[in-house]
């Protein structure tokens, strides 16, 4: 997490090979943040109501941590919440 904060992380990207001037590489940026953050938008309805859909199922896990079972609901609850978060963070790029 402080990498991503700090924007030291590993990336792959080759475009400034490519793409010389600032202003093309950064609207390179943008419009690849806009299309994760519309791709993010897009499957979020998705985790909803799979999160709704667990909810109502009320089903268990079948494995067992110290001989308990926990709903699956927690499982599908913590993709809606990624992909909500996912959403805020690449809402605030673009």
């Amino acid at each position: 997490a402080y990498s991503t904060y700090t924007r030291g992380h590993i990336s792959a990207d080759l475009a400034h090979l490519f793409l010389k001037k600032t202003r093309h590489l950064g609207i390179l940026k943008l419009l690849t943040n806009a299309v994760s953050f519309g791709l993010t938008l897009y499957v979020l309805p998705w985790a909803w109501r799979y999160f709704v859909w667990g909810f109502t199922r009320h089903e268990q896990s079948s494995s067992t941590l110290f001989g308990k079972t926990y709903d699956i609901v927690f499982f599908q609850a913590s993709i809606l919440v990624g992909m909500a978060l996912m959403a805020f963070s690449f809402g605030v790029e673009c």
